[in-house]
């Protein structure tokens, strides 16, 4: 059975990606809300469907860059970008439609490319790998872009990220009297799957199911 990468060497790789480093302050005190729903602040874009492609990885990039220009441009409707470009064009150590990739790499691709992503009618998506376009494509100049890790386990400063620097999951609830807290997390297999395309999972319950294993966010300037 295979127990995952090793985590030194995994930090290791990470460290290697990260051209430009936001640091999460790590002092803030404040208390946070006790629920929070990007969704009811018109920036969580639609749920989509990856098909039999295994690009989950990049999904997940691109919800969380799709949040991060709405908050920063105040739209109040979410412009749709597409993954279609990363799963064909970003090689280095993502693997198209075979799953492996990881949002460090993607957000390098997208960085090394002046920090722009195609739209969604201009690169649709075809939920299989084809050859890498770079012709008659419409961008989206996202500005300047930041990424970093959030310490291993740190539930905590996941929720703080969220509310300040946009989705790494959508939100988190807690219903009075009824259910343990958990994360608002979007899927990508379609709205159809579990709750109009979302799950939840228990928040701060000792990290269960690796949800604070690997996280990482992005901040939009």
């Amino acid at each position: 059975m295979d127990d995952g990468p090793d985590e030194d060497a995994l930090q290791n790789n990470l460290a290697k990606l990260y051209e430009r480093h936001d640091d999460q302050n790590n002092n803030d005190t404040s208390p946070l809300p006790k629920a929070f729903d990007w969704r009811t602040k018109n920036v969580a874009s639609s749920v989509k469907n990856q098909h039999r492609c295994l690009s989950y990885y990049v999904f997940a990039t691109v919800a969380v860059l799709e949040s991060g220009y709405a908050i920063k441009t105040n739209f109040k409707n979410v412009i749709e970008f597409r993954p279609q470009q990363i799963v064909d064009c970003a090689k280095d150590e993502n693997e198209g439609c075979t799953g492996g990739g990881l949002f460090q790499s993607s957000m390098k691709y997208l960085i090394e490319k002046g920090d722009k992503i195609v739209t969604d009618a201009s690169y649709p998506y075809v939920g299989k790998y084809q050859s890498c376009r770079a012709e008659g494509i419409n961008e989206i100049d996202l500005g300047t872009v930041e990424y970093a890790d959030i310490p291993v386990g740190d539930e905590k400063q996941m929720a703080e990220v969220l509310i300040n620097n946009g989705s790494i999951f959508i939100g988190y609830e807690y219903d009075e009297g009824l259910k343990p807290p958990y994360w608002i997390i979007k899927n990508s297999y379609e709205p159809s799957w579990g709750e109009n395309g979302y799950l939840r999972l228990i928040k701060d319950d000792n990290n269960i199911c690796g949800i604070a294993t690997i996280e990482s966010y992005a901040k939009l300037t």
